[in-house]
């Protein structure tokens, strides 16, 4: 009786065993299974988001707007009135774009504030500056639309609340109070009056800019359209270079301001340094504003840059 009992109790032992054995192989070849499709799907979902080409192109057919000249023009135009632009597709190796020393030395000229004046000094500028427009103002539109015919290039100028409250806001300013959605809607509608830009840099911003939830929720909006950012640097306690970095957004930080003093004197000191900057590290980013003693200093200076072996570039040749 003892045995039968034993052999009846084995029998069982062996039944679970064999039970679990099946539960696992089923559970493994499941797991293995879900294992295997992940990289196919996540592919699948990559491709949807980002599609298969480059920024550049997805930056060129932004410019082929209806109200927009077509971009092989725009390239024609200005390899004809700018002989001395950056190639059209760089070297791989950044270092041999920059090299340090007075023959290949390259700055960046960016003029801010267009918007409220025609702009025709710099328009008529023989070196290609780079335009940073403020939106909804009223010749925002179209001095977008000429200075991207000529083949410059063109940033929205958004405008970003300031430390300072007691200055006066443009109506369209980026606020610490905004949501993400709030952000993103007023960057949408900026770009209505800014057609052909192709980055952004901030207006004012030394309270927005120091927001690290502000900057992220910029950097997104920044991200879907494949923009870069240039950082005016109106405060040391920026946040846009690790929030551009979070978002996969291509960073840019300003070196020297042109005309904190509207002095002609003290705005050709700057020039003077932009190209010591540039000889010394070999390229330099220099902002300055839509203002006749600006123009004409810069206009002077010109000649100043080519004696020193310092080539003007468009903001796009230092990315």
């Amino acid at each position: 009786m003892g045995r039968r009992k034993r052999h009846k109790s084995a029998n069982w032992k062996a039944i679970i065993i064999l039970a679990l054995l099946i539960t696992s192989y089923a559970y493994f070849r499941a797991n293995y299974e879900g294992i295997r499709l992940i990289p196919k799907e996540k592919s699948e979902r990559i491709g949807q988001i980002r599609p298969s080409d480059s920024k550049r192109d997805s930056l060129i057919k932004q410019r082929k707007r209806p109200d927009l000249p077509d971009i092989k023009n725009i390239k024609e135009r200005a390899g004809k009135r700018f002989p001395f632009l950056a190639p059209d597709r760089p070297p791989k190796d950044k270092k041999s774009l920059h090299p340090a020393g007075r023959a290949g030395a390259i700055a960046a000229i960016v003029i801010d504030d267009f918007g409220y004046s025609d702009g025709r000094p710099f328009l008529e500028m023989d070196a290609p500056l780079t335009f940073a427009v403020l939106p909804g103002l009223p010749h925002s539109r179209s001095i977008a639309l000429q200075a991207a015919r000529q083949g410059r290039e063109v940033l929205l100028h958004l405008p970003m609340e300031p430390e300072n409250g007691s200055l006066a806001f443009e109506e369209n300013t980026i606020k610490t109070s905004m949501t993400g959605r709030e952000i993103e809607a007023r960057i949408k509608e900026a770009l209505v009056d800014v057609p052909g830009a192709i980055g952004v840099n901030n207006h004012m911003g030394s309270k927005a800019t120091a927001d690290a939830d502000t900057m992220a929720a910029v950097m997104r909006a920044l991200s879907k359209r494949d923009f870069f950012f240039l950082d005016s640097l109106t405060t040391s306690n920026s946040t846009a270079a690790s929030a551009a970095a979070g978002a996969g957004v291509a960073y840019l930080q300003r070196d020297i301001f042109l005309d904190g003093s509207n002095d002609s004197g003290y705005i050709t000191g700057q020039l003077r340094k932009v190209i010591d900057l540039a000889r010394d590290k070999g390229k330099a980013i220099a902002i300055g504003h839509d203002r006749p003693n600006t123009a004409s200093a810069l206009e002077s200076a010109l000649s100043d840059f080519a004696a020193a072996g310092v080539r003007i570039v468009p903001l796009s040749a230092l990315l």
